[in-house]
C-alpha cells in the first residue's frame, strides 16, 4: 500500500467543520484500513483538517520482533520510494492510489478537482439548462464544443468560489436562470417572431463576461460563498 500525499485533501476537502458528517466518514474509513506503515503519518497530517479522534499505530506488514531490523530497512526503503513517487506525482500533475497490486490513476486538474468530477458537474449543469430552456435532449446534444465551453466557464467559477464545486455549479445555473427569464432570448418577445436565442455556446457560456452578465440579470439577488469564506451577492 502506498500513501499518496495530499490525496485526501483532493478527494474530501482541505478543511472540514467539526459538525460536518464527512469527519465521521473520514474516521470510519481510517479505522477500517488494514494495518500498514502509514497510519500514524496519515492521522498526524489530517487530525486537524478532518477532526480525527482515534490515532492508530503504524505497523509493518513484515512484523515480528525477530525481523525488526528488516522491517526498519524496508520502511526506510518505502520512505525513499514514497518521496520519489510523490515528486513524480507533483511533476506530472497526477494522483495515484495503489493497493493490493491494483492501481487507479485519477487525472487532477489545475483546480485540484478531478476530471471526472468536472465532467459530472458540467453534465448536471447542461441537464439543468435543457430543462429550463425546454430544449429537447434528443435534438440538442452535449457536443465536445459545448462541453469545452462549459468546463472553461466552470473553471472560472471555481476560481471565483475558492474551489467550491457546488457553489460554482450554482453560479452557472444562475446564469441559466437569467437567460431563461429573458423574453427576448427565449423567443417570447413578439419582436422575435418566436425565434429563440439561447444556444449554450453562443448565448450563455460563450465567455466569462457573458455568463457573469446573465447571473447578474437574475431578478432576485442570491448570496454565494466565494474565496476565503467571503460571500458575494449576484443578481439584479
Amino acid at each position: 500500500m502506498v500513501f499518496v500525499y495530499e490525496m485526501a485533501r483532493f478527494q474530501i476537502a482541505a478543511q472540514l467543520e467539526p459538525t460536518d458528517n464527512r469527519c465521521k466518514g473520514a474516521q470510519h474509513e481510517y479505522d477500517s484500513l488494514p494495518n500498514n506503515p502509514f497510519l500514524s503519518r496519515f492521522y498526524d497530517k489530517y487530525v486537524g483538517a478532518f477532526h480525527l479522534e482515534n490515532r492508530r499505530k503504524s505497523t509493518s506488514p513484515f512484523g515480528g520482533a525477530s525481523k525488526a531490523l528488516r522491517s526498519q530497512e524496508q520502511e526506510q526503503e518505502q520512505e525513499k520510494t514514497f518521496s520519489s513517487e510523490r515528486k513524480s506525482c507533483s511533476d506530472q500533475g497526477i494522483l495515484a492510489t495503489v493497493a493490493s497490486g491494483n492501481s487507479q490513476i485519477l487525472s487532477a486538474t489545475r483546480d485540484g478537482i478531478s476530471s471526472s468530477d468536472l465532467e459530472s458537474a458540467i453534465e448536471d449543469i447542461f441537464a439543468y439548462y435543457l430543462e429550463e430552456t425546454g430544449r429537447n435532449p434528443k435534438t440538442y446534444s452535449f457536443t465536445d464544443l459545448r462541453k469545452k465551453k462549459g468546463i472553461a466557464r466552470l473553471r472560472q467559477c471555481l476560481k471565483k468560489t475558492g474551489g467550491n464545486v457546488p457553489n460554482a455549479v450554482a453560479l452557472m445555473k444562475l446564469a441559466v436562470d437569467g437567460l431563461a427569464a429573458s423574453d427576448w432570448h427565449m423567443g417570447r418577445d413578439p419582436k422575435t417572431n418566436g425565434k429563440p436565442f439561447y444556444d449554450w455556446e453562443k448565448h450563455v457560456f460563450k465567455s466569462y463576461e457573458q455568463m457573469e452578465g446573465w447571473w447578474n440579470a437574475v431578478p432576485t439577488p442570491v448570496k454565494v460563498n466565494g474565496t476565503n469564506g467571503h460571500a458575494f451577492e449576484v443578481g439584479a
